[in-house]
């Protein structure tokens, strides 16, 4: 039952941080290079590690496997810059009905690396988990298919090797206590964020430019802060539910199922309390089609789960 709730805090916490995601992708970095924030998280996620090995104790752990729960977290960092690639091009309600590919990626290296069983009914309910994305993209207008396809692609990429990283942190990550696990994954995703926008000029440029022209101003920090806080938030109740829950692909399931219609709820908070806030296009059509979509995914994520 603890997965469970773990489960539901995680839901509640990723839908907050994309939408902030999606502002500071928008108002802070204006559309462009916004993967260059990692650099921030990765300083912010290294510094988090220290602060669990002095307040926490960080268990005796074989070199292989602390090597490989860092590697898991180098793995999913990049998982991330197609994320921010996504939001670039779209909001933050359809860049979360795309991900809901993700159970299906949870399935598979569930089956080839932790050795549990895929069954044939599981994988024709992910068609109808798969007619979400696909309605938000044919129902678009034709000027911005192009834009979705691309958006699709971007999600594809993140969940595909996000949901590697989790499964291998699942299988490394279960002999260690929670906050050991956190430790090395933080350490990887720490590396993995900053390595990244080093290694690419136009990122690293564009991070010195917003640092310099924001630096002073305590709504960046405050933002960016924030941003950072529900992303450890997530992580630590998303990765000791993965180990808790019966399957792995169990909790990101419950996830994608509550996701949508949480992340659509404070789309429309948002769109009224705030209308700048964001890129969410609130009207008829896009309420209903959203509505529609988001039942689609509820009803063959939970198809995926009872036929078995």
């Amino acid at each position: 039952m603890i997965w469970l709730i773990l489960t539901c805090v995680a839901t509640v916490l990723s839908a907050l941080y994309g939408f902030i995601d999606n502002f500071i992708t928008d108002t802070i970095f204006k559309g462009r290079h916004a993967q260059a924030q990692k650099v921030f998280f990765g300083s912010a996620y290294l510094l988090t590690a220290l602060f669990i090995f002095l307040l926490f104790e960080v268990q005796a752990t074989p070199v292989l496997v602390a090597v490989l729960l860092v590697v898991s977290g180098l793995i999913a960092s990049l998982a991330t810059i197609p994320y921010y690639l996504a939001l670039s091009k779209d909001d933050t309600t359809n860049v979360t009905l795309l991900e809901q590919f993700s159970p299906l990626f949870y399935l598979i290296f569930g089956r080839f690396i932790l050795g549990e069983h895929i069954g044939g009914a599981q994988l024709a309910a992910f068609l109808v988990v798969l007619s979400a994305p696909l309605l938000i993209i044919l129902s678009s207008k034709r000027r911005s298919k192009g834009n979705l396809i691309k958006t699709a692609g971007f999600v594809l990429v993140q969940v595909t090797v996000g949901a590697f990283a989790h499964t291998l942190s699942t299988k490394f990550g279960a002999g260690v206590s929670p906050e050991t696990m956190l430790f090395y994954l933080f350490i990887g995703k720490g590396i993995g964020d900053i390595v990244a926008v080093v290694a690419v000029k136009k990122w690293r440029q564009r991070w010195l430019h917003v640092w310099r022209k924001n630096h002073t101003s305590p709504k960046f920090w405050l933002t960016m802060v924030i941003d950072h806080l529900l992303y450890v938030g997530h992580d630590a109740c998303y990765f000791t539910a993965l180990i808790l829950a019966p399957s792995i692909a169990l909790a990101p399931a419950i996830i994608k199922t509550a996701k949508p219609i949480i992340v659509f709820i404070f789309g429309v908070i948002f769109s009224i309390l705030w209308p700048n806030f964001g890129r969410e296009k609130i009207n008829r059509r896009a309420v209903s089609i959203r509505l529609i979509a988001t039942t689609l995914a509820a009803v063959g994520v939970v198809l995926m789960q009872v036929l078995k």
